[in-house]
């Protein structure tokens, strides 16, 4: 998703009304794979396009975007 895009969806509600949100960028997914090369933009996107994709529960979508940095990433030399 966009940042305007959830922008825009915000401004919708009331602004007294409570609400849940979580997100993931692409530096926090970074940081999840320490020791790998970091994220590409359009490695992100494909993160992003395939979460957005998924059926899958909230605690899910962070232990989904590790696995993914992972699998699109590479080990840094040591």
């Amino acid at each position: 998703m966009r940042v305007a895009n959830l922008i825009s969806d915000l401004q919708r509600l009331n602004p007294d009304d409570e609400v849940v949100v979580a997100y993931w960028t692409r530096d926090l997914a970074d940081r999840y794979v320490e020791n790998r090369t970091p994220l590409t933009n359009d490695q992100w996107q494909e993160i992003v396009n395939e979460v957005g994709s998924e059926n899958i529960q909230f605690q899910e979508v962070g232990d989904l975007i590790e696995q993914l940095a992972y699998e699109k990433t590479e080990l840094l030399d040591e």
